[in-house]
């Protein structure tokens, strides 16, 4: 049963790419300007896009059964680990070169990813030293559910800026002085 659902978060995943590049342009249509949600959402988009197109065919190269199982394991461990590090750098340096002020939404995205690098190392350690099935199951379920995460945080900040966007904040309610 576990399988099943593990199953069914990694098949919601291969939607997020979509969702975030309909999120930077409906985000970019609505405020007209480029933000630091807009930057984040399309590089997180683009992050998304290479993780679903990388996750098949380099899987498939690693299981090679001539090669010992712990080095092919922490060649596809420290390539993630790597790849998540350059999406932390890209997001930070993007908004240094196109000069956008970072948000909380940049801090909190760049966490996740630190999350993720941390889950991978973690999955590595417990390949390593343990060899239990239910330790591996944490690593299965838990990326999925960070990147969904991920997801639902991008898509209430984007929410809450279209209310910041149209709802004016200078009214008072009514029967205040």
């Amino acid at each position: 049963m576990i399988e099943t659902f593990i199953y069914s978060l990694k098949e919601l995943c291969k939607y997020l790419p979509y969702i975030y590049t309909l999120l930077f342009f409906l985000n970019i249509a609505v405020h007209k300007k480029m933000s630091s949600l807009s930057i984040t959402l399309i590089l997180v988009a683009c992050a998304e896009f290479i993780i679903d197109s990388i996750t098949s065919s380099p899987l498939m190269a690693l299981n090679d059964p001539s090669v010992e199982v712990i080095i092919r394991l922490s060649t596809w461990l420290l390539f993630w680990c790597y790849f998540y590090a350059l999406c932390v750098f890209l997001l930070e340096k993007s908004h240094v070169w196109l000069n956008v002020s970072k948000s909380r939404t940049l801090v909190i995205t760049e966490s996740v990813f630190a999350v993720l690098i941390a889950l991978e190392l973690l999955h590595f350690t417990m390949a390593y030293f343990f060899q239990n099935s239910h330790l591996v199951s944490i690593y299965h379920f838990g990326v999925p559910i960070i990147r969904l995460s991920m997801g639902v945080y991008l898509l209430s900040q984007f929410l809450l800026s279209i209310k910041d966007h149209y709802v004016s904040r200078t009214h008072t309610p009514s029967g205040a002085t």
